[in-house]
């Protein structure tokens, strides 16, 4: 059974989104089959692949190591804005630690109820990342000398 096949019965017995919403947001299809895996469980997973992924740029823009990119990237944002992208960040971190719960224990029941929940924190933060993404690429397009911008670099 595809991963489609199978998830599509998991859907309607769980009330979960579409394959092709998860798909479009989270690339599930690149689970490989197998009938030694849970898929929900594989779903969760996929899931926060991408949601450690955008963790790790809004971590990058509140608390800058020193790296010259990040740092540029950083310093775009506002005091107020970086606050924001924080409460954020704690939201995404609280999702991951409860993963992190059901990697310690698991069911079909919670790990549905899981995927619904990212699912629908993800949509209702897209708009919000998508603004961050935007600015951080601005950041790029402003015009000034490259010492100025950049520092001291060694």
């Amino acid at each position: 059974m595809s991963v489609k096949e199978e998830y599509v019965k998991l859907a309607k017995k769980y009330k979960l989104p579409s394959f092709e919403e998860l798909e479009k947001n989270f690339q599930i299809s690149e689970i490989e089959d197998s009938k030694s895996r849970n898929l929900l469980i594989s779903i969760r997973k996929k899931m926060c692949e991408k949601l450690n992924y955008f963790m790790e740029i809004l971590k990058n823009i509140v608390q800058p190591d020193s790296d010259s990119v990040v740092l540029y990237e950083a310093s775009a944002f506002s005091k107020d804005e970086k606050a924001q992208i924080f409460n954020l960040f704690k939201k995404f971190m609280l999702i991951k630690r409860e993963s992190l719960g059901l990697d310690i224990e698991s069911c079909d029941e919670e790990e549905a109820k899981f995927i619904s929940k990212l699912y629908n924190e993800w949509n209702a933060d897209k708009k919000f990342l998508l603004n961050v993404v935007k600015r951080m690429k601005e950041a790029w397009l402003k015009n000034g000398s490259s010492n100025e911008q950049l520092g001291y670099l060694g």
